[in-house]
């Protein structure tokens, strides 16, 4: 079986019990990857990362900045075991019960160009999407990173481009990352988000019901 991470909460312990539980019923074994939560750790970016259009600045939100610093430190693990490839599960992450069946099938349809491919998104942009096969398609920043599989030989890459140049928690892999690589999603759809779809609350709604 690939080696999958799993990017969970020590802030949110019921959605890392309950995703072990659903991972392991689908008959995968997960390794931990504790993440950063955004709310709780009072990370803000120290740069714009554009401009709206009265020229006013836009931040990331210390959500995103921490998501994306989850991810580097899964890929930062992946890259120290010599993954050849693998996959990264957010602790929202809904598989099919016959995932395991579905990506063997799934995992022949990836060309050996392909560097990335998400799984699953919750939305996209505009721009016309690009057919690759019937699995694939190239689709322009696509959002949504709860389940992602990466080709291991480019991850080195990656890690030294996700190293923030003007700031400490500049780092967006949406923009630092993608474009760069070969990247594609799922079409259709190999797995959802429960957090997407509202089955569960957003770690940001968890982080504020906790607070009141």
């Amino acid at each position: 079986m690939i080696p999958c991470y799993l990017i969970t909460l020590k802030d949110t312990p019921w959605k890392h019990n309950a995703t072990v539980r659903h991972l392991n019923d689908v008959g995968i074994e997960p390794k931990i990857i504790w993440g950063f939560m955004g709310t709780a750790c009072a990370i803000r970016s120290c740069n714009p990362y554009d401009h709206d259009s009265l020229g006013n600045p836009k931040y990331a939100h210390p959500s995103v900045i921490a998501c994306s610093m989850s991810h580097m430190a899964a890929l930062a693990a992946a890259c120290a075991n010599g993954d050849p490839e693998f996959l990264i599960f957010e602790d929202d992450v809904k598989l099919p019960d016959d995932f395991l069946k579905k990506w063997a099938e799934f995992r022949k349809k990836i060309p050996d160009e392909i560097d990335i491919v998400q799984l699953d998104y919750i939305h996209e942009d505009k721009n016309p999407r690009a057919r690759i096969n019937d699995a694939l398609e190239h689709c322009f920043y696509p959002f949504g990173s709860g389940a992602i599989w990466w080709r291991g030989d480019i991850v080195e890459n990656v890690l030294h481009m996700m190293r923030p140049i003007n700031g400490p928690y500049d780092v967006m892999l949406i923009r630092n990352v993608y474009p760069f690589f070969k990247h594609a999603i799922a079409s259709p759809r190999l797995t959802t988000q429960r957090s997407g779809n509202d089955e569960w609350a957003s770690t940001i709604g968890a982080a504020i019901w906790k607070e009141m």
